[in-house]
């Protein structure tokens, strides 16, 4: 909204910008509504849960290769292979992916177990273990307003973990309760946290290594693999070899019999493709800024959708955590703001 406002001293309006915004808030907040109504709806007579995972992120990789490929196809120009990897081997992507496959493996998973609110809360945690790893295995220096972030992200989630509603709320619509399920639920999401802190610099590292990469090439041969291993996850049940393509026999008897869930799975895919592709988008024309500032008050908006729309019942106090969380790194800059360095102090500090 800053380079909005700032725009709008200038006499000129980028339209542009405020599309892009609204198109991630809209995709994204569309993705979680779609995502905690497959996880969390009771579907059908038997009020049967989904939870095939696999299926889920078999789904969204399907989805975003097709995409990405006929971007490339379309964008790009020279021999198809060199189009679609950009001279990049995919076997260099292989360690990436499964750390993302991983991220999105816990994190959906996780929704079996905690509400999508927790879930979204805890992800917007994602600072710390970066941050950890940085200090204690890089030894890179930080500056305070880094520190206070950290700092207010966990005192945030303390205080909403911590409380919950009066006891007039139903256990089952409060959104979150200390239980061995939902301890369970906040350890795939902290996985997934750390997933993330993973893939992150590997494919920086890709970048860095082959020149000319854009984000159409990682979204490919992310998901590429991602939807590989997905189809063809192997383990054992009972002592016996299991391929998990053998097991999406049960999903599609799970969408004979609860037949609305199908148009959903589309819909989760396709909002998922959306947001990714306007995020891209914005990181491009705009700077991470913009994307930071876009996906704070989107996840914001995600838990006050799912809030008023699943019956979810917080109290006061667990708001305020919310609101810690979620603003902690704008409001860390704010009230210490990292100190520009002049051409004078870098020569004082070399």
């Amino acid at each position: 909204w800053r380079q909005v406002r700032a725009l709008r001293r200038q006499g000129r309006m980028d339209f542009l910008l405020i599309g892009l915004m609204l198109g991630v808030w809209g995709s994204f907040i569309l993705y979680g509504w779609v995502l905690e109504d497959i996880k969390g709806t009771p579907w059908g007579e038997n009020a049967e849960r989904f939870k095939d995972t696999d299926f889920l992120i078999l789904a969204q990789s399907l989805g975003n290769v097709l995409v990405s490929g006929s971007l490339l196809l379309a964008l790009k120009e020279g021999p198809i292979t060199h189009r679609l990897t950009n001279g990049v081997p995919q076997s260099r992507w292989l360690l990436t992916s499964l750390a993302y496959l991983g991220a999105h493996k816990s994190g959906i998973g996780a929704l079996d177990y905690i509400t999508y609110p927790v879930q979204v809360l805890v992800k917007c945690c994602k600072p710390i273990p970066v941050l950890l790893g940085e200090v204690v295995i890089a030894k890179e220096k930080h500056p305070p307003s880094k520190y206070l972030s950290v700092l207010l992200l966990v005192v945030g989630v303390v205080v909403f973990v911590t409380n919950k509603p009066s006891k007039k709320s139903t256990d089952e619509h409060v959104v979150f309760e200390w239980s061995a399920a939902s301890a369970y639920g906040l350890f795939l999401v902290l996985l997934a946290l750390i997933c993330d802190g993973v893939y992150g610099p590997m494919q920086n590292k890709i970048k860095q290594e082959f020149g000319g990469l854009t984000a159409h090439h990682n979204m490919l041969s992310m998901n590429l693999i991602q939807g590989l291993f997905s189809l063809l996850k192997v383990g054992l049940v009972d002592g016996v070899p299991y391929v998990a393509v053998r097991g999406f026999s049960e999903v599609f008897s799970f969408c004979q019999r609860n037949p609305a869930i199908v148009p959903q799975i589309g819909y989760m895919t396709l909002t998922m493709i959306a947001g990714n592709l306007f995020i891209y988008e914005l990181q491009s024309r705009y700077g991470s800024l913009s994307v930071t500032t876009t996906t704070t008050l989107r996840k914001l908006c995600s838990i006050l959708v799912s809030v008023v729309y699943f019956g979810h019942k917080m109290a006061s106090i667990q708001w305020l955590g919310v609101f810690i969380v979620v603003f902690a790194s704008p409001v860390s800059k704010y009230v210490l703001p990292e100190k520009v360095q002049t051409e004078k102090d870098a020569k004082k500090t070399k």
